[in-house]
């Protein structure tokens, strides 16, 4: 399988931190028999990510995408709670889809922190939605949950 790595970070693009995610991911993925067809940065935010998006998922044969096309695309960034994680925004502003809460992931981070679900602040609030259709994927290693969505060969959805 061909799969595309989209990590997400200003702090990346600025050089302020080591892009560690790419090279642990492309390796676990060729240890998995997958090959990585591109890896590439983007800087935080609604618009950036949506519109790599929208150019990934546009009609083949178009110019919009210059990367290689892939079965699969791994985003990597902007799922936590601080003000700058805006990647489940992203990518419902993609889909047109409302952010809905979880109760799965809801269940999932009341465990990690240890207190009832209902208990989680408000400041870590913002993990527990996902866009509409999506579906969250449980992470043993952190807070926020992953974020699972399918999209037709054909193209974007309208």
């Amino acid at each position: 399988m061909q799969v595309g790595l989209i990590n997400i970070g200003d702090e990346i693009l600025a050089g302020k931190i080591l892009n560690s995610n790419a090279r642990d991911m492309a390796e676990w993925l060729r240890e998995l028999g997958h090959e990585t067809a591109f890896m590439l940065t983007i800087r935080d935010g609604i618009e950036p990510l949506r519109d790599v998006l929208r150019a990934h998922f546009s009609a083949p044969g178009t110019d919009a995408w210059p990367l290689p096309r892939c079965d699969l695309l791994v985003l990597s960034g902007g799922l936590g709670p601080t003000h700058d994680d805006l990647t489940r925004q992203a990518i419902a502003a993609f889909l047109d889809a409302p952010l809905e809460h979880s109760a799965l992931a809801a269940t999932w981070l009341g465990q990690r922190l240890g207190i009832a679900p209902q208990d989680i602040p408000p400041g870590q609030a913002t993990q527990l939605v996902v866009p509409r259709g999506a579906v969250p994927l449980h992470n043993p290693a952190g807070t926020a949950c992953g974020i699972r969505f399918d999209m037709p060969r054909e193209g974007a959805p309208p």
